[in-house]
Parts: structure tokens; C-alpha cells; sequence
């Protein structure tokens, strides 16, 4: 028996025992009703179509409401295929048990918004209802001027720029953008998302719920727009910012505080004020700083942000906001990044680092094009250890012959002056071999990282070039063996130039 004739035997017992119960027609089964006009027109479909064609909705770009509806209906037909396949008088004493035993009670209002106050204190028992659903509620419960269809498109709008960013990022979500908005309107950097729906209920006629919820409805809609496109690394023209790109890169997401609100700052100065959140967060991350201590400073800054509306009224906020936080951070930055190692550090943060340390030097070369971090990393993604993770055996005895009694051989192997990025290929070449047979690879033709080039190779490039002018700040010089002291030179080299990288210095 195929699939088809299956389902038209099973829901043909079904509607049997339905119309012993009810005389309603056929056609009047489907009693589901819906807020938005297409998850209606998308269950009427669900419910017309053969179980063959319902097999490819999966593979239809559904919101998240028809996904579940969708996902409703197979569990049911599941459920009803595994228990009842080819055994009518089964199901007919399951829907006998369930019409005669099961009670409904219904409820009935005179208006909607008592309607909504008892489906939000029957809904919010046990397992609570998300703060979007109850924000959603509390609007429809303030519509005092009988807005309610362009309440629901507007909740719509948002839900749907939400759940877009969601596709490509799981991180977007509507409860944690909610969290953010409120904490930078607001300045409450200690806000959980458990306790986001209260604080905008006792905080509603702020917000303008009360006599407005089309206005609140707007602008947290056009936030939410900021919001995903910037974590998306959309910068103001449509096209894609570097800056932005690089903090996804590393996760972070408390930038998007300030720059939803960052609306009245003039491009330029919004893309200088990226790579500077990309520098500062980064910086905070080496440091160590918690998120909660630094998502305090930014509700604090939010306020600021969402008033600067030239060049002079931003310029004002770097000098007195901004750089003494960020230069705050200058020493213990360096230390750390002294003894930094891949302990802690995911791959793609290490990826990151050594792309940004070799950006410099690639932006420096006259005529040099303007790689990203992201082309320098697709170009050198291994990540290429100078002395071999796996080494032979007399590699490491002359290796070790040079540690303190408490060193160890594989403490070095993962310390930042130890590292570099390669071509994959060239990564399998140089493999476990000793420095004097890696230098080869590392200044081959294929490969044109800079940064592994200065291991081994002077790379400066005529007089007074500004290439030459970091090479000589950073002390970067080329080394013709590789143990103990000189893993620790280089790693030194590179917190120098991490100073520039990451903003503290200039040459």
C-alpha cells in the first residue's frame, strides 16, 4: 500500500468518527485560525496536499511558525502510521477513547484584550512564555486605538528581519536582540533574559507602549535591521566591512549595543569607530576583562553613541570616553601577549591573530593591494608550527638540552613566537623537519606571508619605507636557528607589533 492510499485510509476513518460526533461538512474540518494571513493560506496547503508533495515542504524556505506547523503534522501522521497502519478498528477505538474522555473548556471574552490577559496567565505556567511572545501580548494589550492588524504586520517585520539573521547566524535571536536593546536604552548592563519582559512592562510608558505601540514597535524594528546587518558584516553602503567581519569572526556580539544606536554618526566615523570596537574587544579578550565588566561601560556609552550626529560631537567622544579606556589596557595587553599561547585560544582566534600581525606588513609594501583578514587567512590556513608538534627524537633532546628543569618541550611548541600560517601544502612539506630544513618552504614561491618570510629572510623593502619603519619598531629581524631564546625573542617581536596591529602605537 503506498503512502498516498495510507494517509486517505487513515483520515478517512478519521473523518468518520469526527462527523459521528459532529455533522460539520468536510470542507468545515480545518478550524485552525491564524494571526498572519500566509501561515493560514500555508496550513490550508499542509492540509490539501497528497502525503507525497508534503514530503518536499522540508525543503521549502519556511519561517519558523510553518516549520513547526510542518513539524506538528509529520509527528502526528507518525504517530498515527506507527500505531494504526492498516488497523481501522484500532483507530477507531483510539478517536472513540479520545472524543468521549477528553474535556475542552472554553473560554470566552468580550473583548481582546481580556482575551490576551487570559491566554498570557494560562500560557506562563511551568515552562514560561518567552519574553518575545509576552512582549508581543503586551502590545496587542495596549492597542487602545484598534490598530491591531498594523500591530501584527509590524511584529511581523521585526519577527521576520530576526529570524533572517538567524538563518546565517544562530546567535541572532529575538530574546537576546530584546536583552541588548533594553540594556542600551535604558543602561542596564546587569539585565538577564529572563527578567527582559518584566523590565519592559514596569518600563512600558517610557517606551511609549502605552500610548504608542506602533512608535516602539518601529524603532525597535529598525534596530533589529541594524542589528542583524551589522552582525552579518553589512556596514552602512550595503557592501561588506572588514571590521565587522572580524568581530563576528571572534564571536563577539556586545558591539551590537552601541552600533544599533549609532545611526546619527556619519559613515566615516562609524567605520572608524568598528575598528576601533574590534580593537578594543580584542584587546579586552588578551587582557582577560569580563564581559559583564565591559558590557557595563558600553550601556553606559549607549547613550552617548545614539547622540553623535557630526564629526566634531564623535572626535569629542574618542578623546574623552574612548581612548583613556583603550590605552587603560595598553600594559597588560603586551604582558599577556608576552607568554600567549594556543592554550585557550580557539583556531579560528589564532588565525585571526597571526592574519592581523601579517596584514600590517602586507599594507605597508608600496602598491601592495588591500588584503582582509579573511583573504590572508583563505590564502595560509594552516597553522604552521616552527618547532614540530611531533618531533623526531633527536629534534627534541637537542631541543630540551636547552630548557630550566621545570620546561618542558611541548610548553614552547604552543607559544605564539613558535607559530605562523602557511599554504596547506607547504604546511605538509615542512611537517616535522628541523628549522635549517623548513627555511626553504617558508621562502618558496608559494608562499608570500610575510610573516613567515621574516623568520628567516630580511624583508625590508628600500629607505625609510614604512615597511622598514615597523620592522625596526617591532626589533623583527631574521633568526638562523630556532630553540629556547629565540621562540621567546620572536615572541616578543610580535607583542611589539601587536601594539601597532591593535592601535595603542604608530610609526
Amino acid at each position: 500500500m503506498d503512502d498516498d492510499k495510507i494517509v486517505k485510509k487513515l483520515f478517512g476513518v478519521l473523518e468518520e468518527m469526527i462527523q459521528d460526533f459532529d455533522t460539520q461538512t468536510k470542507q468545515d474540518l480545518n478550524r485552525i485560525s491564524f494571526l498572519y494571513e500566509e501561515n493560514r493560506d500555508f496550513m490550508e496547503e499542509l492540509y490539501k496536499s497528497e502525503h507525497n508533495a508534503i514530503k518536499q515542504f522540508k525543503h521549502r524556505n519556511l519561517s519558523k511558525t510553518q516549520q513547526n506547523l510542518f513539524n506538528a503534522y509529520i509527528l502526528l501522521f507518525t504517530l498515527i502510521e506507527k500505531n494504526f497502519y492498516d488497523k481501522s478498528a484500532d483507530l477507531s477505538d483510539f478517536l472513540s477513547y479520545f472524543m468521549n474522555s477528553v474535556l475542552f473548556s472554553v473560554v470566552s471574552t468580550d473583548d481582546l484584550g481580556n482575551a490576551l490577559f487570559i491566554f498570557q496567565t494560562l500560557n506562563d505556567r511551568g515552562v514560561g512564555l518567552a519574553p518575545t511572545d509576552l512582549l508581543k501580548n503586551l502590545l496587542l494589550m495596549n492597542d487602545k486605538h484598534n490598530k491591531t492588524n498594523q500591530i501584527v504586520t509590524k511584529w511581523k517585520n521585526f519577527i521576520d528581519t530576526i529570524e533572517e539573521g538567524s538563518k546565517s547566524n544562530q546567535n541572532i535571536k529575538p530574546d537576546r536582540f530584546l536583552r541588548h536593546y533594553i540594556m542600551a536604552k535604558f543602561g542596564k548592563h546587569d539585565l538577564k533574559v529572563t527578567d527582559v519582559f518584566e523590565y519592559i512592562q514596569s518600563h512600558k510608558k517610557e517606551l511609549n507602549i502605552e500610548d504608542n505601540p506602533l512608535d516602539f514597535l518601529a524603532d525597535i524594528q529598525k534596530r533589529a535591521s541594524y542589528y542583524v546587518n551589522y552582525y552579518q558584516s553589512i556596514g552602512r553602503n550595503g557592501e561588506p566591512l572588514e571590521a565587522l567581519e572580524n568581530m563576528r569572526e571572534l564571536r563577539f556580539m556586545s558591539q551590537l549595543l552601541l552600533l544599533m544606536f549609532a545611526d546619527k554618526m556619519p559613515e566615516e566615523c562609524f567605520n572608524d569607530f568598528c575598528k576601533r570596537l574590534e580593537n578594543l574587544l580584542f584587546v579586552y579578550t588578551i587582557s582577560g576583562k569580563l564581559t559583564k565588566e565591559f558590557e557595563s561601560l558600553f550601556c553606559k556609552w549607549a547613550s552617548i553613541i545614539s547622540n553623535i550626529d557630526s564629526e566634531e560631537t564623535y572626535n569629542a567622544f574618542i578623546k574623552e570616553n574612548f581612548e583613556p579606556e583603550f590605552k587603560e589596557q595598553k600594559t597588560l595587553f603586551f604582558n599577556n601577549f608576552l607568554v600567549l599561547s594556543q592554550r585557550g585560544q580557539t583556531q579560528y582566534r589564532q588565525r585571526y591573530i597571526l592574519a592581523k600581525l601579517d596584514q600590517i606588513l602586507e599594507h605597508a609594501v608600496a602598491g601592495n593591494q588591500k588584503l582582509t583578514r579573511s583573504e590572508i587567512v583563505n590564502a595560509n590556513k594552516e597553522i604552521e608550527h616552527i618547532l614540530p608538534q611531533t618531533p623526531e627524537d633527536d629534534l627534541r633532546e637537542e631541543f630540551e638540552s636547552g630548557l630550566d628543569e621545570e620546561e618542558t618541550y611541548e610548553d614552547y611548541v604552543i607559544k605564539f613566537g613558535n607559530l605562523t600560517l602557511l599554504p596547506k601544502a607547504i604546511n605538509i612539506v615542512a611537517s616535522n623537519h628541523f628549522f635549517e630544513d623548513k627555511k626553504d618552504e617558508y621562502l618558496g614561491e608559494n608562499q608570500s606571508f610575510k610573516l613567515t618570510r621574516a623568520i628567516c629572510a630580511d624583508i625590508k623593502l628600500g629607505e625609510n619605507t614604512k615597511l622598514n619603519k615597523i620592522l625596526n619598531y617591532a626589533e623583527i629581524e631574521k633568526f638562523n636557528e630556532w630553540n629556547k631564546n629565540t621562540i621567546l625573542e620572536r615572541q616578543e617581536q610580535l607583542a611589539k607589533l601587536a601594539l601597532l596591529v591593535w592601535g595603542f602605537d604608530e610609526v
